[in-house]
């Protein structure tokens, strides 16, 4: 039992380090961020293509991207 329930503390903590947040994420956002090589700790504030045309189609200001 000790075993069992200390590798699985190790492996959640390391999980938590290592698989990015992908709520509200669409496969294309995530695609783009894989290309991009986002990150993974930045993945919740990263703005992606989709999110700046959302913002532009609703008038609110755009930030470039170099």
């Amino acid at each position: 039992m000790f075993f069992y329930g200390s590798t699985s503390l190790v492996f959640v903590i390391v999980m938590w380090f290592v698989i990015p947040e992908t709520k509200n994420r669409s496969y294309v956002e995530l695609d783009e961020m894989f290309e991009l090589k986002v990150p993974t700790r930045q993945f919740a504030t990263y703005e992606t293509s989709v999110d700046r045309a959302k913002k532009a189609a609703a008038g609110l200001p755009v930030t470039q991207v170099a």
